[in-house]
């Protein structure tokens, strides 16, 4: 299900928190919708393409970031993309939108439904369905064999001839000033033009003759279409001219192209019921092709077939039982287990109830592939298989660390754990959490199993060997619980305030101890500030808070108060900053 917390899950916590910094910083731009896919432009250290596709209740996610898969689960970029669809049209929306109404009703199994109902029950009920739906009616007329579709006016084009066609438009296309569309608005785009408008016009026709094809339930027609355009894509690897170098690879491009102008039509052919036999011929072309380049001497544009780049069609081809044991048959018969059809594989299983399979699947890819993994961790949960969960966490949790932390925090949160893998694994992902969040609560709870060798070497770890620290902030509260207060002090000598987020917290943890000490520190860093070119509104509001930090203490109130006025008469230009020391009640009857 698509939701902010699958995309926790996915990314982990330290990308999550980054995607939704970039979303509230406002990286996303052009959000727009395709069908069941949303593309936008998100903005980061680069430009980047990013789109998120709904599939029923699962969701995909693509980027172009060189490093889309640096955390083994999903990118920044797609974190971003995927809070702002989530905040624009909602969860409960997308849902009614990827699934069917029928989804509310109680799920029936249909051998059962089968068995307790007569042929005339089901005679009135397909009647009555067929009355109100023309397509069905179509539909059933092509599976037994009725020949009252519109028959095309022309013999169909070959795969061969399609594909020299594409090849030859493709690679004709010329991407310069006089084609390419540039948008006013957009600081980047003359930069880094969008290629795929012109792609589109080369691709519409034949996706517009594959989507009339199976609505009309002539798959096979269909079929020789789908393969020319594919191998036509593959071939043309550069278009005639590229002034911009907007075309990275080219092939893959007009691919991503395709599968979006077919999206519609993959949606409906999910949900048209076609014979075995036209599901059979049309698997066995694709195998035909898959061996005739596969055995092909002379193959002087090195094509071979991605079978990933079919798995929208096979998906479609999958959610009846029939169909999906055809797929399944093709699958096994021409040994394509392993070349990019995990998902397919996947759909089958559910489709056709064979939990075997789906397990099977999911544990030979689940390495492979993050979201799978999640999948199979999801599935041992609800199946209360507790021991293949915990096994397939230890995997899983070495080949993606941290990936599954979100999972693990919401699963195993259980205060009976006891010492063993679910305990280590739970404790494990707190501690990520707590390092990448700065939860000084997550730490609270930690510090219950940890010893205090193990408290110490937590705390160390938080500096860096050149002294840094990421989060000063957390590293304070973490100190100030362990009672190591001269380093706490240290810390307040070394950092730069104006740019320590949360400084007026720990000048307070600090002050705790060494309330004299910072009362200094205070005065010599706002005098500091003051006088070397640092002012400004936000240098004001800092020194404030600071002050108002150390007027919690009852011992230093004195000194707050009279360094505050101290500042207010020797700064008496500085409207700003006189504002700010009366907005916090430091300095009296002004």
């Amino acid at each position: 299900m698509f939701t902010k917390n699958a995309l926790r899950q996915l990314a982990g916590s330290t990308v999550f928190g980054r995607g939704e910094d970039y979303y509230r910083q406002g990286a996303v731009k052009k959000l727009k919708q395709r069908g069941n896919t949303f593309e936008a432009i998100v903005y980061g250290s680069d430009r980047y393409n990013v789109s998120l596709t709904l599939r029923g209740k699962e969701f995909d996610v693509e980027c172009d970031c060189p490093y889309g898969y640096e955390y083994e689960g999903i990118c920044k970029h797609c974190v971003a993309l995927g809070l702002a669809v989530l905040d624009q049209f909602g969860t409960k929306q997308l849902a009614a939108e990827a699934v069917s109404s029928t989804d509310s009703l109680p799920p029936v199994h249909l051998d059962t439904l089968w068995q307790q109902t007569t042929v005339e029950q089901k005679t009135a009920f397909l009647r009555q369905l067929l009355d109100k739906q023309p397509d069905l009616r179509a539909q059933l007329a092509q599976f037994v064999g009725l020949k009252n579709n519109p028959v095309p006016s022309t013999e169909p084009a070959s795969v061969e001839a399609v594909s020299t066609e594409v090849f030859e438009a493709l690679s004709d296309l010329r991407f310069d000033d006089e084609t390419l569309e540039m948008d006013d608005d957009d600081y980047y785009s003359e930069e880094n033009p969008d290629p795929e408008p012109l792609i589109e016009d080369v691709l519409r026709p034949y996706a517009e003759q594959v989507g009339t094809a199976f609505r009309q339930g002539r798959l096979l027609d269909a079929m020789r279409i789908y393969l020319g355009v594919y191998e036509g894509t593959q071939a043309a690897f550069e278009p005639a001219h590229d002034e911009y170098s907007s075309i990275e690879d080219y092939p893959s491009q007009s691919l991503k192209v395709w599968h979006r102008l077919l999206e519609p039509d993959y949606q409906r052919l999910s949900q048209q019921v076609i014979s075995s036999e036209d599901v059979r011929w049309a698997m066995n072309q694709l195998g035909e092709r898959v061996h005739f380049f596969d055995e092909a001497e002379n193959n002087d544009e090195e094509l071979y077939y991605d079978l990933k780049a079919f798995e929208p069609l096979m998906l479609a081809l999958s959610t009846d039982r029939v169909m999906a044991a055809e797929v399944r048959r093709a699958i096994e018969n021409f040994h394509w287990e392993r070349m990019g059809v995990e998902y397919v594989l996947l759909r089958i299983a559910d489709t056709t109830g064979d939990t075997v399979l789906w397990v099977k699947t999911a544990e030979q890819f689940s390495e492979r592939d993050a979201l799978i993994g999640l999948q199979l961790l999801q599935h041992h949960h609800r199946s209360g298989d507790h021991p293949a969960l915990i096994n397939a966490l230890l995997r899983l949790t070495k080949r993606f660390p941290g990936t599954f932390d979100a999972f693990i925090l919401e699963n195993l949160n259980d205060p009976l754990l006891t010492p063993g893998d679910a305990l280590n694994l739970y404790l494990q992902a707190l501690e990520n959490r707590s390092r990448s969040q700065g939860s000084l609560a997550d730490y609270q709870k930690l510090r219950t199993f940890w010893s205090e060798d193990q408290r110490n070497r937590f705390v160390d770890s938080l500096k860096s060997k050149s002294g840094m620290v990421h989060n000063q902030l957390f590293y304070a509260q973490v100190l100030q619980v362990e009672n190591r207060p001269a380093e706490l002090l240290k810390l307040v000598k070394n950092a730069d305030w104006l740019y320590v987020q949360g400084m007026n917290t720990i000048l307070t943890l600090t002050a705790k101890f060494y309330p004299n000490e910072c009362m200094d520190l205070v005065m010599e860093r706002s005098a500091q500030y003051l006088d070397n070119g640092q002012r400004g509104r936000a240098t004001y509001v800092s020194i404030a808070s600071w002050l108002t930090a150390l007027n919690g203490f009852q011992s230093l109130k004195p000194q707050v108060a009279i360094y505050a006025e101290h500042l207010y008469k020797t700064y008496s230009r500085l409207n700003a900053l006189r504002e700010e020391l009366r907005n916090g009640g430091l300095v009296r009857g002004k």
